[in-house]
């Protein structure tokens, strides 16, 4: 192993997974679950229509508007909707959209906070390409949070977790109409881990995306080859983007995994990049220090 890959091995053990994984040792992935398995609840065809493009405030840097997902589980509505911060997107926008190229960033568990997130989402890359970043919360996270602390979501209740999943996919759907309305000649979604997951969904609901990027990105909450359960953990299942069939493919789509990377290892960046036959780069380092990262997004960018 080099000295590199030594390092982002180091820092995703002894840093990242403690805050990520507080119960698990370091190579084993969280995966929600309830002590109970309750029957899988009867789904309406499609559990990600298109949205109608919802109604937005556009002021000072922010593009503010409320979520267009709604909850679908009787059995979870209240509880979700408890959350009442989480129904309100605040999206921010570092400069100018109309006539230019956006990226639209997601960033990961535990993030929310733009200018912090800028730096995971390697934001600098893209806009020395030309493009403005603009950043969206997940649900629960930053500013959608109730309270401080770890956020409500993944969550130990799948079903929880299936209408979180829902809810950030199709916020990210709404927030790409939102810039093409506000004059974007292109948009490309970037995704970050727990984010690349959400990004990866939204590829499957929108066809009005010019580029896709998934870095170091989570695949799947249960195991890569994991059966059907028969119950409600197969809500984990239905939210999979590898369930679905992408609306953006080819060399549009760049996946970056690290080989060294303990939260979300490369076999989930493996099976992404096959489902939407796209480019996959494998970096040298881990989640936490992805060496390599930057010059495979310029060499995608430039391609792209």
């Amino acid at each position: 192993m080099s000295l590199l890959a030594s390092i982002a091995s180091f820092a995703d053990a002894n840093l990242l997974h403690p805050l990520v994984y507080p119960t698990k040792r370091p190579g084993q992935l969280r995966s929600p679950s309830t002590r109970v398995f309750t029957e899988l609840p009867s789904l309406p065809r499609d559990v990600f229509p298109h949205p109608a493009t919802p109604s937005f405030e556009h002021r000072g840097g922010l593009v503010r508007f409320e979520s267009p997902s709604w909850p679908l589980l009787d059995d979870v509505r209240d509880e979700v909707l408890a959350h009442r911060k989480n129904r309100v997107v605040n999206a921010a926008l570092f400069g100018p959209v109309a006539r230019r190229p956006v990226v639209i960033g997601l960033h990961g568990y535990l993030g929310g906070q733009p200018r912090i997130d800028r730096l995971s989402l390697a934001a600098s890359r893209f806009e020395l390409a030309g493009y403005t970043f603009v950043h969206c919360t997940l649900p629960f996270h930053g500013h959608r949070a109730e309270n401080p602390g770890r956020p409500f979501f993944p969550h130990a209740d799948p079903r929880i977790t299936f209408e979180a999943l829902r809810q950030g996919a199709l916020d990210a759907v709404a927030l790409v109409d939102i810039v093409r309305e506000l004059g974007a000649k292109r948009v490309v979604l970037a995704g970050l881990s727990l984010g690349a997951y959400v990004a990866s969904l939204a590829a499957t609901v929108t066809d009005r995306l010019d580029g896709l990027a998934l870095l170091t990105p989570l695949a799947s909450f249960r195991a890569l080859d994991a059966e059907p359960a028969g119950d409600a953990r197969d809500l984990l299942t239905v939210t999979r983007a590898c369930s679905r069939t992408p609306r953006i493919t080819g060399d549009r789509v760049l996946v970056v995994g690290a080989r060294e990377d303990l939260i979300t290892p490369l076999p989930h960046a493996r099976q992404l990049a096959d489902h939407f036959r796209g480019e996959l780069a494998m970096i040298e380092g881990g989640h936490l220090l992805p060496f390599g990262r930057d010059a495979a997004i310029d060499r995608w960018l430039t391609k792209l």
